[in-house]
């Protein structure tokens, strides 16, 4: 944080300091502008300047006087942020600060089946099984009945079923953190 000033106006303002946000959060708005002082220029006429090194993680922006971080959907890493304010006489202060957006492993998504699905007994029926998993690769998959056979790679499910009457087949897809089901 560096202050540059006259002897005559003396502008000011604390720090926000680092950030550190989490990948699926709302982002955050810091409360900025009642945070500076200066004996000329007030606080609503002051000329607030955002430099951001990383526009792909994180959008930043001034609304009425605070500072928002709006995370981009999906996105992590790290971007630094420049603000710098000048009051009328020209003086300027600024501060250089970091926000951290931490990666979370997102669960795959399985879409829903038809609630009931017509198989002939002893022959195969396959069923589309429609599943995604934004920043994961090298999915498993299986199901809770040995006769209901999960294959990824096609985007299936083989069932042969063994008996007559009415069963419910668990299907689990899993990236290495978690899984998601469907009955």
């Amino acid at each position: 944080t560096k202050n540059i000033y006259d002897k005559d106006n003396l502008q000011v303002c604390i720090a926000v300091g680092d950030q550190s946000l989490i990948e699926d959060g709302s982002g955050i708005i810091l409360p900025f502008t009642n945070r500076c002082s200066d004996d000329r220029t007030a606080l609503d006429d002051l000329q607030i300047t955002l430099v951001n090194t990383n526009p792909a993680i994180i959008t930043v922006d001034i609304t009425q006087g605070d500072i928002r971080l709006s995370l981009i959907d999906e996105q992590s890493g790290q971007a630094v942020i420049t603000t710098t304010v000048s009051d009328s006489a020209g003086n300027t202060w600024s501060e250089t600060f970091t926000v951290i957006v931490v990666s979370v492993d997102d669960a795959p998504v399985v879409n829903e089946f038809p609630s009931l699905v017509p198989v002939e007994h002893d022959y195969l029926t396959q069923v589309e099984l429609l599943y995604h998993d934004i920043d994961s690769s090298g999915l498993t998959a299986f199901s809770n009945r040995s006769w209901a056979i999960v294959n990824l790679e096609l985007g299936i499910i083989e069932i042969v079923a063994p008996n007559p009457g009415y069963h419910s087949v668990l299907i689990s897809v899993c990236d290495t953190n978690t899984c998601s089901e469907r009955v």
